[in-house]
């Protein structure tokens, strides 16, 4: 196998495995942040977008190093690439050390939060309780979000909630999707952007960062984000037009 042969299959392998693990990563990635939204109702600070800037970082530079490597001489391109991976590593210790927890500290709670995720979808095939334990803690579940509003707990997860009504978190999380067709996210913050609609239209000296504070949300971002996605408004537009 003469040199440029061997070069010629090298740079492809670099280019192949780029592109896998980068793909894989990158839906790996995307299929956690979806299940975060199982148990937990304020993801901003649990946010793994960092992460995908990173992947997509590291496979431009393989496609560079391998365009580099056919068409000049490498050599010149290792202080380029050095300089690229020692910002990658800087940019991840950075968005790890502002990171969130994504589970709770307690070892148990962690272990259940975990496993409930990794048997979700066999959890949707099969029923996990009855259909009248299911009505029973679905009307439960109402009744404490109407009259306790844990909602309004900008730290509310699904332990916190399942533990208030005594029930396992695999069971709640159950009720919440297959009784209402909703994550806990949606769930949840449905309630929030209900109880900042009443706000916005009865109390006028609330600014809208004091309302996302008192509907649960624990930053305007936030609740500008979610208040859209809910409404299609943003909490400003919404006050103007119930001013009107």
């Amino acid at each position: 196998m003469g040199f440029h042969t061997f070069q010629y299959v090298t740079i492809s392998l670099i280019l192949f495995q780029a592109l896998f693990y980068s793909g894989l990563s990158y839906f790996t990635i995307r299929k956690h942040q979806k299940k975060i939204q199982q148990f937990s109702s304020n993801t901003e600070e649990i946010n793994l977008n960092w992460l995908e800037y990173i992947i997509l970082i590291i496979f431009i530079v393989s496609i560079v190093f391998a365009i580099y490597n056919l068409s000049f001489n490498a050599k010149s391109l290792n202080v380029f690439i050095n300089t690229i991976f020692l910002s990658v590593i800087y940019f991840v210790a950075y968005n790890s050390l502002k990171q969130k927890e994504i589970y709770p500290v307690e070892e148990k709670q962690r272990e259940e939060l975990i496993s409930m995720d990794d048997s979700k979808t066999e959890e949707i095939k099969r029923k996990l309780i009855s259909d009248e334990e299911l009505v029973k803690i679905k009307m439960q579940l109402e009744e404490v979000m109407e009259t306790q509003k844990p909602y309004l707990d900008s730290e509310l997860n699904l332990i916190k909630l399942s533990e208030m009504l005594s029930v396992s978190t695999h069971h709640l999380s159950y009720v919440i999707n297959t009784g209402f067709q909703k994550n806990f996210f949606q769930y949840v913050n449905e309630f929030r952007i209900d109880y900042a609609k009443k706000l916005l239209k009865d109390n006028h000296k609330l600014s809208i960062l004091g309302i996302a504070y008192e509907s649960g949300f624990n930053s305007k971002t936030s609740f500008n984000t979610t208040f859209k996605k809910f409404t299609n408004q943003t909490p400003s537009e919404f006050k103007n037009s119930s001013d009107l």
